[in-house]
């Protein structure tokens, strides 16, 4: 069985995975962390591309995106108080840097405090996720369409290879 914990932490928390992306996204690892004297903590990685690099009209290292590494990020923290924190100084890191756009992609099994994060980012929801846990009686809650999709797609004997 995977361990959807540690799968979690090493595409959102990780810095060596910024670090592998970074190398083929032609972009420089980077994070945000804040923490008080109570042991509170919140964290954010994100890469940081020159965007002169693809709009050849703009001056080297003045403009700037920033995405999460390939596949998903999170804001990861404590409590409300110090994701609030962060996305303070995250918010000024990205004026101070002209940090001019941001695509981020959210990993769908970290909980995340949308109020308070929609209050610094304007994020727009792309695609809903679907989680399947394929060791309860899931098949119980399709549809009869989707039933008969699933047992033509059985017909054709797919070949899964991993």
């Amino acid at each position: 069985m995977i361990n959807m914990e540690k799968v979690t932490k090493i595409y959102s928390y990780e810095f060596n995975w910024a670090q592998i992306v970074s190398s083929f996204e032609n972009a420089t690892p980077q994070y945000i962390e804040v923490s008080n004297n109570k042991g509170d903590f919140a964290y954010f990685q994100y890469l940081k591309r020159d965007i002169s690099n693809e709009i050849a009209e703009l001056e080297k290292n003045k403009y700037f995106d920033i995405i999460t590494p390939f596949d998903y990020g999170a804001f990861y923290y404590t409590n409300k108080e110090i994701l609030e924190k962060l996305l303070k100084e995250f918010c000024k890191r990205c004026i101070n840097e002209n940090i001019i756009s941001a695509f981020f992609r959210f990993n769908p099994l970290i909980k995340q405090d949308w109020n308070i994060i929609n209050k610094y980012i304007d994020v727009k929801p792309i695609q809903e996720h679907i989680y399947i846990d394929l060791n309860e009686e899931y098949l119980n809650n399709f549809s009869k369409r989707k039933l008969r999709n699933i047992k033509k797609a059985q017909s054709l004997n797919p070949e899964f290879i991993s």
